[in-house]
């Protein structure tokens, strides 16, 4: 069952003794290695301070990754801000974890997973209150509200808007299908690109992965370092980030400027369906209705001759199936014809066995005794 974690800074929070920085609300049974987990995933470094007019432009941190825990992989999507003022004057932050299980996970993937549950103000964004013990029921009807508004497919023009051309959103489906194990980067300015902005250019781009990958995907909108444990495919950095120096040290990092966009990017791309997925307003993944076979067409159907003649012409392609006698299969050996010795080892074989042996063998007796018959029969004359 999914499980939620609230961290950030508090007079008291749910543990015995603790205060500051610390859990506030975790849902009731988590597990303490999971509630561990998650306050380690809670890190936030603010572009702007606290008395700083631009303070309100902090980017939000929507990220999701995948944590192994022996033969058990979770999913972990997360809500990570700047939260103003703590109780001590100081600057604050707040984390919204969600785990989730592998029934709970929507096909759309997780970004359009976490654009759900924003829309739906189910984030929380601030915490002015005592510890609690959340409900497992309240967060597992927002999962299932969320899975049902979920769409396999949605099309989106967001790449368009930012970049000018949406074959950009091919630009990070390419370089992750190449190499899964590869980071790839996008340089952001957060008075430019919103936080609703960021998390649309990923969610556009995990559209042109097959339903099966985007759930294997790991992002953050609003990355500034690597959570020990995991890995993060698509990284959203502001520039000059310390993050950024792993781009800078790897040769052939895919690191997207949205500010100063380079084109080579467009025409490295390896996988050009890509492309035309992203320029399309279909689904590139949608799966074409089966054609109707025989035995699922109706009896009162009538075939034209040309489909008549391709069902033919089908059958003659596919081998009969052999019968069946008492349970067992009969086949007849089928010789290749990179098998000639095999086959003519076995025409020798049954060539011989179809010799007469039995009468052959009489014959021979029956001569060797009248050879006998004679030869004493000469002695006795001569004598």
């Amino acid at each position: 069952m999914a499980q939620e974690l609230v961290y950030t800074s508090s007079p008291k929070g749910i543990k015995a003794g603790s205060c500051g920085f610390c859990t506030v609300a975790y849902t009731e049974g988590m597990a303490f290695n999971h509630a561990t987990l998650l306050e380690a995933y809670s890190a936030y470094l603010p572009v702007y301070q606290v008395f700083d007019d631009n303070a309100h432009l902090n980017p939000v941190s929507f990220s999701h990754y995948r944590y192994s825990t022996g033969a058990n992989t979770i999913d972990i999507v997360s809500r990570v801000c700047y939260a103003g003022l703590d109780y001590t004057k100081r600057s604050n932050k707040i984390a919204h974890h969600i785990i989730l299980e592998p029934a709970e996970l929507s096909q759309s993937g997780p970004a359009d997973f976490i654009r759900l549950f924003s829309d739906s103000k189910s984030f929380i964004e601030s915490w002015h209150k005592d510890p609690e013990i959340l409900k497992q029921k309240i967060l597992n009807e927002k999962i299932q509200k969320i899975k049902s508004l979920a769409s396999p497919f949605r099309k989106s023009d967001s790449w368009k808007k930012v970049a000018g051309n949406e074959a950009w959103s091919a630009v990070l489906a390419d370089a992750y299908l190449r190499d899964k194990n590869k980071a790839s980067f996008v340089i952001f300015d957060p008075e430019r690109h919103s936080d609703s902005d960021r998390l649309s250019l990923i969610e556009e781009s995990l559209m042109l992965l097959p339903p099966e990958d985007r759930w294997q995907l790991t992002f953050n909108t609003y990355f500034s370092a690597l959570p020990q444990g995991t890995k993060c495919a698509w990284r959203f950095c502001v520039r000059n980030s310390d993050a950024l120096k792993d781009a800078r040290r790897t040769p052939g990092t895919v690191v997207i400027d949205l500010n100063n966009l380079d084109q080579k990017l467009l025409a490295n791309i390896k996988n050009s369906d890509l492309i035309n997925f992203a320029r399309s307003d279909e689904d590139p993944h949608k799966k074409s209705p089966a054609s109707t076979s025989k035995t699922d067409r109706p009896k009162n159907q009538t075939l034209s001759l040309e489909d008549e003649l391709s069902e033919k012409t089908e059958d003659l392609r596919s081998p009969p199936i052999a019968p069946k006698k008492d349970g067992l299969r009969i086949q007849r050996p089928n010789y290749s014809r990179s098998d000639s010795s095999s086959r003519n080892y076995q025409q020798k074989k049954d060539s011989t066995s179809k010799f007469p042996y039995p009468q052959v063998a009489i014959v021979l007796l029956v001569l060797g005794i009248f050879s006998v018959a004679g030869i004493f029969y000469y002695r006795q004359q001569t004598k």
